[in-house]
C-alpha cells in the first residue's frame, strides 16, 4: 500500500494526550500533518474555512466552549472527511449518538500508551483504505 501525507484534524482540550497522540502518529510509516483545536469553536472555525480540508478528523466529545457532539451536528450537514470519536466515555447513549450524528467510528481512549499507538495506527490505515478504494473505484 503506499501511503502519501495524510491531513489531520485532532479536536482534543488535554494538551497531554495531544502530545501523546503526536508521538503516535510519529511513530508512523507514513507522513501525517496534524492541526490541533484545543476546544469545539476552534474546530468550527477550522472547518467553516475554505481552505482547511482534512482527511480525517478525531474529536473528543468532552470539549470547551462547544462540545464534541455540537461539533459532530455542525459537520453532518456538510460533505466532508470521515470522523472518528475519540473519547474517555464508555457510555453507549454517547456511542450511538455519536454514530447517529455522522460519526464512522466511536474509540474509547486506550488506558497505555501501547493501546494507544495501535489505535491511531487503525485510524490512519483505515483512512489510507478507504482512500485507495476510491481512487481504485471500489468505494
Amino acid at each position: 500500500m503506499i501511503m502519501s501525507a495524510l491531513e489531520l484534524l485532532l479536536v482534543e482540550d488535554n494538551p497531554e494526550e495531544v502530545l501523546l497522540f503526536r508521538e503516535a502518529l510519529r511513530a508512523l510509516p507514513t507522513v501525517v500533518h496534524v492541526t490541533i483545536a484545543y476546544d469545539g469553536e476552534r474546530a468550527l472555525e477550522l472547518l467553516g474555512g475554505p481552505a482547511f480540508h482534512p482527511d480525517l478528523i478525531v474529536v473528543d466529545l468532552n470539549l470547551p466552549r462547544i462540545n464534541g457532539h455540537t461539533v459532530l451536528e455542525f459537520l453532518k450537514s456538510r460533505p466532508g472527511p470521515p470522523v472518528v470519536v475519540f473519547s474517555v466515555s464508555a457510555n453507549p447513549r454517547d456511542r450511538k449518538r455519536a454514530l447517529d450524528l455522522g460519526a464512522r467510528d466511536y474509540v474509547v481512549k486506550p488506558r497505555t500508551r501501547d493501546e494507544l499507538f495501535a489505535t491511531v495506527r487503525k485510524m490512519v490505515e483505515l483512512r489510507f483504505e478507504g482512500r485507495e478504494s476510491a481512487a481504485n473505484g471500489t468505494a
